[in-house]
């Protein structure tokens, strides 16, 4: 395969070398109707597809996450109601779901099985391009929402899985934070709009505005493609033209993620609290600053070490400021990335509003020292350590490294920059090291924080009756709708409601079942990769040796058996090794032994485990 070379319609627009992933990057363009597709080439059995829109919400009814459910509700091919249900049953997928985010929808599978990879790739195209609630109004209103009328006494209730699972989200005072925050940085733009959807606002979408949100959306012009692994890739670059051949190219509208600065916004709110908890000391706040942009990667990294240089531990200069004295609960200092613009923030929880004053007083002063009299550089040695140990191990735990690789590659591409930006961090990490000899973090701390207008702040207080507060309010535009019905839509209503619960009552018959793509035994091997085990012995101890593939990175686990321990102890030994890292030893206090685990080990852990 070479550059310029066109197959089945895939334009191959560039290649390049990846050798921080250890891999070839191909980028292709179909050429009929734009959809653009990156295979990253790497020596990786479990192969990766993705398809990403870019989704732009602009009020808070949760169009692009009703949608996300529906499309996976059935399809032309596959017109089986919960098809993905059927697939696990018939499948050796390693990874199986879709994903809403602030500003794009992603489709992700992988497999480690090329015919099984190969039939998830279908199903999960024709998903997204030919999904069945097209014509099937029943997915909307059971995924999104619909009235429910109690017959005896006429009074309207919602109904609707994604209306429910939101109504759930927003008793989280987390879920309300992170909302808040976002309107208080992004007024105008797709961040300051809830994606998942308000329950509030949910129910104003109707059935028309959500097809016209698919129609407008889920286009192979505005679609970006994402394959990962070891694969046969003539077959799947012809099995995926044969869904993308029959769109021809689409204007797509011209979308502003770029928020103009705006005055200094503060908010308050509240949040829910149970009746039997005390509401003393449970204030939460949070101050966030505009920091970054997508395309300046090494910006972004640099405040990430910054954040942890401060806050990563108890001991760390701005949290201990921050915890010292009792005036908050807890408090943490973070990038919130993957959006066109990344934001630092700074949360205290479970505090007074009279505390308030000293904690940002007291955040201000750690900030200010730092500028003036430097970042501690260990701290930072320390930080970039780790930063670059994660990165070389990509240790994603039970996500396929493609999937995270397709979200990390979408946090550049989605906005117009480089796929690969992200994924290429050697050079960057590099500059910054070379920074540690200047001021350059200290005056990046100072533009972002101390002299940064476009910033926001939340208050939030807690309220034991806002639960009902919010219920009565729901009752009044329930009652109200309820009221503004004819005779003619009362019937209506009861009509399709009868219309939508056959429809949920109704069995995918054997000829439906049959379209889904099933595994047969003769397309799964007969045996297993062994893991390489060599055993030795060392000073009288057994040691298991691995020999295998580790981005050159080394792994030493010591068990010791606690047989000695009894029933009663159990719990003290869980304790034990919660705090082994934690406290201070005969030679480093906490924090000295924090700077040395962070600089010269990955990664080092202690847990009890019961065999």
């Amino acid at each position: 395969m070479n550059v310029n070379d066109l197959i089945f319609g895939f334009r191959v627009i560039e290649e390049r070398d990846l050798p921080d992933i250890d891999a070839k990057m191909w980028r292709m363009v179909y050429e009929k109707n734009g959809a653009e597709l990156v295979y990253l080439d790497r020596k990786d059995e479990n192969k990766a597809f993705a398809i990403s829109f870019k989704t732009i919400p602009t009020d808070d009814t949760g169009v692009f996450h009703i949608i996300e459910h529906s499309v996976l509700c059935g399809s032309e091919m596959y017109p089986s109601k919960d098809p993905f249900v059927e697939l696990l049953k018939g499948s050796m997928q390693t990874f199986l779901n879709a994903m809403t985010f602030n500003d794009k929808t992603m489709y992700p599978v992988s497999s480690r099985n090329e015919r099984d990879f190969l039939n998830l790739v279908s199903v999960y195209m024709d998903a997204v391009l030919h999904p069945m609630m097209r014509e099937k109004k029943e997915i909307f209103l059971q995924e999104g929402w619909h009235y429910e009328m109690d017959e005896e006494s006429g009074a309207l209730s919602y109904k609707g899985v994604v209306f429910n699972e939101m109504k759930g989200a927003y008793s989280s005072v987390d879920e309300v934070m992170s909302e808040e925050i976002m309107k208080a940085l992004y007024p105008d733009v797709c961040y300051g709009k809830d994606s998942g959807g308000d329950p509030r606002y949910i129910p104003s979408l109707t059935y028309e505005q959500f097809l016209d949100s698919h129609a407008k959306y889920y286009h192979p012009s505005n679609a970006r493609i994402v394959l990962d692994g070891a694969m046969n890739l003539p077959v799947v670059l012809e099995r995926l033209s044969s869904f993308l051949m029959e769109y021809d190219h689409l204007e797509l509208p011209e979308e502003n993620l770029m928020q103009a600065p705006v005055a200094q916004n503060h908010r308050r709110g509240a949040y829910e609290l149970a009746e039997h908890e005390n509401e003393e000391g449970k204030v939460r706040a949070a101050y966030a600053y505009t920091a970054s942009r997508y395309d300046d990667p090494m910006r972004t990294l640099a405040l990430q070490c910054i954040t942890d240089a401060l806050a990563g531990t108890n001991e760390a200069p701005l949290k201990k400021a921050l915890l010292d004295g009792a005036l908050c609960e807890d408090a943490s200092f973070s990038l919130y990335d993957g959006i066109a613009e990344p934001a630092l923030i700074l949360e205290v929880r479970n505090t007074t509003e009279d505390n308030l004053a000293i904690l940002t007083e007291r955040a201000r002063a750690v900030f200010e020292e730092a500028v003036e009299c430097g970042i501690d550089r260990t701290r930072l040695v320390a930080a970039l350590n780790s930063m670059e140990f994660r990165l070389a191990e990509r240790d994603f735990g039970s996500f396929p490294k493609g999937l995270v690789f397709a979200i990390t590659m979408m946090e550049s591409w989605l906005y117009g920059g480089d796929p690969a930006q992200n994924l290429s961090l050697s050079a960057t990490l590099s500059a910054l090291r070379d920074n540690l000899d200047t001021n350059y973090y200290e005056e990046l701390l100072a533009e972002v924080i101390l002299n940064n207008e476009r910033m926001g702040s939340v208050v939030l207080t807690p309220s034991k009756t806002l639960a009902a507060e919010r219920l009565a309010d729901e009752r009044a535009r329930l009652d109200a709708a309820r009221a503004a019905m004819s005779d003619e839509e009362v019937e209506a209503l009861r009509a399709q409601n009868a219309a939508l619960l056959a429809w949920q009552s109704e069995e995918d018959t054997p000829e439906i079942l049959a379209t889904l793509p099933s595994l047969s035994l003769e397309d799964i091997p007969a045996s297993t990769e062994e893991l390489p085990t060599e055993q030795l012995t060392l000073c009288d101890t057994k040691v298991l040796s691995h020999k295998v593939s580790t981005s050159g990175i080394d792994y030493l686990t010591l068990r010791f058996l606690a047989t000695d321990i009894s029933p009663a102890q159990y719990s003290s030994l869980s304790l034990l090794t919660y705090l082994l890292r934690s406290l201070e030893t005969e030679s480093h206090s906490a924090l000295e032994l924090e700077n040395e685990i962070s600089t010269y080990l990955g990664h080092m852990s202690f847990s009890t485990e019961v065999v």
